[in-house]
This record gives C-alpha cells, sequence and structure tokens, in this order.
C-alpha cells in the first residue's frame, strides 16, 4: 500500500490523542525541569532557615529572607533553564509578545519583583499550548491520512517560516549578539522542521494523486 494512500477513520479518540497528549506532555516537561526543582530547592532554603545556616554557592554563602525564599527559588531554576524552556516553547515566545514586551519592560525597570528569565520560564509554556495543541491536531490528521485543514497549515507554515528566518537571524548576527542568541538555535531549527512537515506531506500527496490519474 502506497505511504500516501487514505485510510479507514479510527475512533474519535485515537483522532485527538496527540492534539491531547503534546500539549499535556509539555506541561509535565515544564513541571520536572521547573516547577519541581523550584519546590526542592524551596524546601532546602526552609530547612536551612530554621537551622540558622547560609545556602552555599560554590565559595559563596548567602542567607535568603523567609519572605523572598520561593521568588529566589524560582529565580535561580528559571535563570539556569529558561533557555531550555524557551527552546521548547518558542513559538509561544511570538504568540505572547503582546503581553511578554511589555512585561519584560516593566520587569527591567523594577528589578526586584521576578527576574526576566523567571517570566519566560514560567509564562512561555503557557503560551505555547495552542501551537502544541495546533502540531498535535495536524499530527492525528496526518496519521488518519485525513487532510489538514488549509487554516491549521496557512498558520502552521508562518510558524515554520518564522522559525526558519529566526534561525537565519541567529546565523547571521554579529558575533557579538550571536552569543546570546545561538542557545536558542536548536528550538527554531526543530519548529522550522515541525511545522515545514506538513505542508510539504500535502504537496508530496497531491504530487502523488497527480501522477496516479
Amino acid at each position: 500500500m502506497s505511504l500516501f494512500a487514505r485510510k479507514a477513520e479510527p475512533s474519535g479518540f485515537q483522532i485527538s490523542c496527540f492534539a491531547v497528549l503534546l500539549p499535556v506532555g509539555e506541561l509535565l516537561i515544564w513541571l520536572a525541569i521547573v516547577v519541581i526543582p523550584t519546590l526542592n530547592l524551596y524546601a532546602k532554603l526552609q530547612a536551612l532557615h530554621s537551622r540558622g545556616e547560609p545556602l552555599a554557592f560554590g565559595s559563596f554563602q548567602v542567607k535568603v529572607p523567609q519572605a523572598r525564599q520561593f521568588t529566589f527559588s524560582l529565580d535561580m531554576i528559571s535563570a539556569e533553564r529558561y533557555r531550555t524552556i524557551v527552546n521548547i516553547n518558542l513559538p509561544g515566545a511570538l504568540a505572547g509578545a503582546a503581553i511578554t514586551v511589555p512585561a519584560i519592560a516593566y520587569l527591567r525597570k523594577h528589578p526586584g519583583i521576578i527576574w526576566v528569565e523567571t517570566w519566560n520560564a514560567v509564562t512561555t509554556p503557557f503560551f505555547c499550548l495552542p501551537i502544541w495543541w495546533l502540531l498535535g491536531r495536524s499530527l492525528d490528521l496526518f496519521l488518519t491520512t485525513r487532510r489538514v485543514q488549509a487554516i491549521m497549515l496557512w498558520a502552521g507554515s508562518i510558524l515554520g517560516c518564522a522559525s526558519i528566518a529566526l534561525g537565519i537571524g541567529i546565523l547571521t548576527a554579529p558575533l557579538g549578539d550571536q552569543k546570546d542568541l545561538a542557545p536558542f538555535l536548536p528550538g527554531a531549527i526543530f519548529w522550522a522542521f515541525a511545522f515545514g512537515f506538513f505542508p510539504v506531506v500535502r504537496l508530496v500527496r497531491r504530487l502523488g494523486a497527480s501522477l496516479q490519474a
């Protein structure tokens, strides 16, 4: 049987499987990378505070006020892992730009609230949830060989082109900027392939159908 032949449609649960699994899986990754380590560090700070001991960072030691222990924990973990979170949810940065840009501008003027890295690590996964649903829904339709809706293809194509443009921008950026932008190149490459896959498959299917006609 041809790879591009149409198959019988499975049950409704199977059709919507990846549209649910991908957003849920993305949130579980976020919990494992950010939330659980933050809670672990917060519990450690609480224990140290009860004994009157400082937190050791290599050769440095710091005592964190009890009122700041949770935000300190979240800032520390986010600063270490926000690049991974942004790479996984790179389209979320674009989807949430209308909120993120003014929020980051405000946080730069008031750094005592939370760090910019913390904002990105916490909000980007939620801004990207519709994108993960779109990718999962497209994958469901592809696996059942049903036609991916035109609006989904257009949305995916636009986001894919944006990812390609970002990747090119990173590679052609001045050397001084590449140091800051290079960590996000894996995310740009992943999402360019993820969104580019379905338009290419649809084109190949159309070519195959025209050749068989």
